[in-house]
């Protein structure tokens, strides 16, 4: 088991995006562009979210494996039964925030923004932007 100072048996980093089908520089235009009332217009809607696991134990030191999703469905991670893992949660997007959750499981949050937290803090899902991310450990069930 590893300590952190919290105890988990695995770690896996996981890195949140968004796609999308226009240029970054479409992007800029269009948040930049006031709308009709002299505000900017709304951010774009994502053609697909991202979720990329980068696991070294399983998928080597610089692999990754990345699934899409735009039916809002989420995603499969497998998580073996007994063993406490720590999720580094990263999220890149340009626009689209995101709200990371594991079905039927609550999450420790021991940092956040490179900071050590006390874990004191249960949540069900972890709201994320643009930003270093958050480090949750997950005692599998």
């Amino acid at each position: 088991s590893n300590s952190f100072p919290f105890p988990y048996d695995e770690e896996r980093v996981i890195f949140l995006t968004d796609e999308y089908k226009n240029t970054s520089w479409q992007l800029e235009d269009y948040i930049n562009t006031p709308g009709p009332d002299g505000t900017p217009p709304f951010d774009p809607t994502p053609s697909a979210g991202l979720l990329c696991l980068y696991d070294e134990k399983a998928l080597g030191p610089v692999t990754s494996s990345c699934s899409m999703d735009s039916s809002g469905q989420g995603f499969n991670l497998d998580f073996e039964p007994g063993k406490v893992y720590r999720l580094r949660i990263i999220c890149g997007s340009t626009f689209a925030p995101f709200v990371f959750s594991i079905d039927q499981h609550e999450l420790q949050l021991v940092s956040a923004d490179y900071s050590p937290l006390d874990g004191n803090t249960w949540v069900k899902g972890i709201p994320i932007a643009v930003g270093p991310g958050v480090t949750i450990r997950v005692p599998s069930s």
